[in-house]
């Protein structure tokens, strides 16, 4: 019986082997065939945790080779915090399939999705787990999430609005303050086509698929409610599609508000044009950067032409020295001022000049506004007018000294003859006479002075200029008792009568005002003749000008001497001399020069 009994358990032994010997050889085919047909990763794993086996795709989302993997505990590969639950996991996983979701430590840090199924091979009590790595995908929706935040933001503080478009044009997003101005709510966009959004359809739908082959574009869009929106597309490739996003801004307002602008530019920009005064805007070295259409007309080049000379080069080389006087510097102090240019022909073009500072262009530190006006037509008419006057004192000067000067001296012949005989009859007769006598020599010496008065300069062929400058200085230093003194460098050319005239009067008011303001005890009158001009200066030793001064107060004197030497086509400079006194400098090119 023990014999009987133990052949028996050797028996169940050897059919209890060659069962567990079928059974590990079926669990080996199915993991062939299972791991076999299936590319993800995955694990075959004992409800105790231990790793049965791996197909080679788990190797990337591990870190580990299969041969390290086999036989080893997953609850050493997660994290430490969820080994625990693990287990109940597994046991669950093999009564009916789960999924669930745990973080791995070592070198494979990452977050990986399982999802676990039974096994059906007796006694095996093992689970298949599928592994899914969402590292890549939890990262990318943290980032969409902040950029979604990022995009509320932005959206609910600027004036724009954020569109996000699938493959067909239909919006999947849409956030933004602009729409509030369209009466639309952004939740009702989704799904439609952005297209609808617009007035012109067709445009935004070639705008959107332009996009879409990666090219961005920037369009104004038109809305159906009639607004306007200054849209940016961009493409966005996922997952190897082509999606849109875009960002729009309601311009609207400024639209209208550069139209206006524009509109005001050219209306402003044509009565720049067409003004009949030279406009001229220089910077602080001189450099044109503005001339319209008048101040290259004025002097005979294009705009083009005077954008690229200096100002300086409008100033013949003659008049370097009359351009830095006071009148020209007046005119950076916002003071009309008289100069001459030099054509493109190569004559001096009069003009007046107003200045002041302008505000200057980007880029430019300083500019000067110039507006030029000619004066050739008004020098015309006021030498017209002056020259009537002069013909008409030297007429009544030659009445006054040929007639009326005449006459009386006649008149006092006779009455001294008379007063003679009267004084032989009769002694009260006698004196009477001679006070007759006397009073026609002082009628006779008044109808010279006040013939000398309106011609003090005669009529010869100079004009006698240097003699009428010559008996000015006589007189001054007859009459007011300081020293006075004219001097003539250089041949005096023949002059016509008006500009020996106008000469004259310029010295006369210049002696004039020194006598009167400047107290001094010399005088100096010149005359300096050279074979491009005439220089007439009058210098005195008087108190000259204060300290703050830079030029003479502008008075009727000195406005006089300025309107005369414009006449001539000649300059006036009134300056403090170097060591005291006044100097009045007038400066006459020639008319070959000047021509």
């Amino acid at each position: 019986m023990p014999e009987r009994d133990s052949q028996h358990g050797e028996a169940g032994d050897r059919s209890r082997e060659r069962e567990g010997s079928h059974t590990s050889q079926g669990a080996h085919k199915l993991r062939r065939d299972f791991f076999a047909g299936l590319a993800e990763p995955a694990l075959i794993v004992r409800t105790d945790g231990q790793i049965v086996d791996a197909n080679p795709a788990v190797e990337e989302v591990l870190g580990r080779r299969v041969t390290d993997l086999r036989g080893r505990d997953l609850r050493e590969l997660v994290a430490r915090g969820r080994r625990s639950r693990l287990g109940s996991l597994l046991e669950h996983a093999a009564r009916r399939p789960a999924r669930w979701r745990m973080g791995l430590r070592g070198p494979a840090s990452r977050y990986v999705q399982f999802t676990g199924a039974p096994i059906d091979v007796p006694q095996a009590d093992m689970v298949c787990l599928l592994l899914r790595d969402l590292s890549g995908f939890l990262a990318a929706r943290r980032r969409s999430r902040r950029l979604s935040r990022l995009l509320r933001l932005a959206a609910g503080r600027l004036a724009v609005t954020f569109w996000y478009l699938d493959e067909q044009g239909r919006v999947l997003v849409a956030r933004g303050r602009s729409l509030e101005d369209e009466t639309l709510r952004p939740r009702a966009l989704r799904g439609r086509s952005l297209t609808e959004f617009a007035a012109d359809g067709a445009a935004l739908r070639e705008e959107i698929a332009e996009a879409r082959r990666g090219n961005p574009v920037d369009t104004l869009v038109r809305s159906r409610s009639g607004r306007y929106h200054l849209m940016s597309l961009a493409p966005l490739t996922r997952a190897g599609s082509t999606r849109v996003v875009a960002v729009s801004m309601d311009v609207t307002r400024r639209l209208a508000t550069e139209r206006a602008l524009a509109k005001r530019e050219a209306q402003f920009r044509e009565i720049v044009e067409t003004t009949s005064e030279g406009i001229w805007i220089v910077d602080a070295g001189g450099a044109t950067i503005f001339a319209n259409r008048r101040m290259a007309e004025l002097l005979g080049y294009s705009v083009e032409e005077l954008l690229e000379m200096p100002e300086r080069q409008l100033f013949d080389p003659q008049w370097a020295e009359i351009a830095d006087c006071s009148d020209w510097r007046a005119a950076e102090l916002s003071r009309a001022c008289d100069c001459a240019l030099r054509k493109r022909s190569g004559e001096l073009l009069w003009v007046q000049v107003r200045a002041s500072h302008f505000s200057a262009p980007p880029g430019i530190a300083e500019a000067r506004l110039r507006l030029v006006r000619d004066l050739t037509e008004q020098r015309q008419m006021e030498r017209a007018v002056l020259e009537a006057a002069e013909s008409e004192r030297r007429r009544l000067s030659a009445e006054l000294h040929d007639s009326l000067g005449q006459t009386l001296s006649g008149l006092a012949l006779l009455s001294e003859g008379l007063a003679a005989e009267a004084a032989e009859r009769d002694e009260r007769l006698g004196k009477q006479a001679e006070e007759i006598v006397r009073l026609s020599r002082e009628a006779l010496d008044t109808a010279r002075g006040l013939s000398h008065h309106l011609a003090p300069i005669g009529h010869g062929p100079d004009g006698e200029l240097a003699s009428g400058l010559k008996a000015l200085a006589e007189r001054t230093e007859e009459i007011f008792g300081m020293r006075c003194a004219f001097q003539l460098t250089g041949e005096l050319h023949p002059l016509p009568a008006a500009t020996a005239e106008h000469l004259y009067r310029i010295a006369q008011e210049a002696v004039t005002n020194a006598v009167r303001h400047a107290r001094p005890e010399r005088i100096g009158i010149s005359l300096e003749v050279t074979h491009d001009r005439l220089a007439l200066e009058i210098r005195d030793d008087g108190v000259g000008f204060s300290e703050d001064d830079d030029v003479v107060s502008d008075g009727i004197g000195l406005r006089n001497m300025r309107y005369r030497a414009r006449l001539l086509g000649a300059m006036v400079s009134v300056r403090r001399a170097e060591d005291t006194g006044t100097l009045v400098r007038c400066i006459l090119l020639w008319p070959a020069q000047a021509s």
